[in-house]
């Protein structure tokens, strides 16, 4: 089996690896300075980096799965800095791409590779932790609206987020697993309280904080699809959703261990003693 690169790989490692060369910021110098994040995110969508999975058609990229792994080598080379909608690019934009309507695409789709508009992802719950077929935060609807109570974990960047892409139980009806319905919730909206952790932790801009409604009114984004899904079918869009995610993860590992067996190897070569 041959496993080297394609001219036209390498071709495009050398063209990523420049950019990063001429591009990437120092280290540390993103930390606590959500502008500059923005920024970063923005440069990599320009350079046609950003969404690599996506389809160009949605803003992404469209990489090959061997040009993913070669980008995913080359930020690890360089140990870029992550991106600040990392959250929306996994979860939430994938789930619109396939289940939303044309009009949520259009509206929220942009905004996310561009960072206008920064996204916080809500399952896990104070008294079921990740099992996320056991959410009880209750969503009832009110003529175009949803009412929303309830108590969300452990949820990335929610005190800089502008939308709450969030499982959220609309009916007690059947197995536990499906009653569930995923909502997109704006945090600006009355009766949403974030509050950081009793020993507050921050990465980069990584606040892992717990999120409540009280009476939160949430447009009905779409009342048959996806409220962004059918009603009750947000546990098996969620469970979609992870696939995509585990396969990401292993992408950008692979691309740090590669990295990683590299530099190690360079190193024993480097300072092994001559014969």
């Amino acid at each position: 089996m041959d496993m080297s690169y394609t001219p036209e790989e390498e071709a495009f490692r050398a063209r990523v690896r420049e950019w990063l060369e001429q591009n990437v910021p120092p280290p540390g110098s993103l930390t606590d300075d959500l502008e500059a994040m923005r920024a970063w995110q923005r440069k990599l969508h320009a350079a046609g980096l950003l969404a690599v999975s996506w389809p160009k058609e949605y803003g992404g990229a469209g990489l090959s799965p061997m040009e993913q792994a070669i980008l995913n080598e080359e930020l690890a080379r360089v140990r870029a800095p992550g991106v600040v909608n990392a959250m929306a690019i996994w979860w939430v934009g994938p789930a619109i791409m396939r289940y939303g309507t044309d009009a949520q695409k259009k509206r929220f789709i942009p905004p996310i590779l561009t960072a206008d508009e920064i996204w916080a992802t809500g399952y896990s719950e104070p008294t079921s932790g990740s099992d996320m077929a056991a959410a009880k935060m209750r969503a009832v609807r009110d003529g175009d609206v949803y009412v929303v109570n309830g108590q969300k974990i452990w949820t990335t960047l929610a005190h800089i987020s502008d939308w709450y892409f969030v499982l959220v139980r609309t009916s007690t009806d059947g197995p536990k697993w499906a009653g569930l319905s995923l909502l997109l919730v704006d945090m600006r909206s009355p009766g949403i309280t974030v509050r950081p952790p009793a020993s507050r932790v921050t990465v980069a801009l990584t606040l892992i904080a717990p999120v409540e409604t009280s009476r939160t009114r949430s447009p009905s984004i779409a009342t048959d699809v996806f409220s962004l899904s059918s009603p009750e079918t947000g546990f098996s869009r969620v469970a979609f959703l992870i696939t995509i995610i585990a396969a990401g993860r292993i992408h950008r590992r692979c691309g740090r261990l590669v990295q990683q067996n590299r530099e190690l190897t360079a190193g024993i070569t480097r300072f092994s003693p001559r014969s």
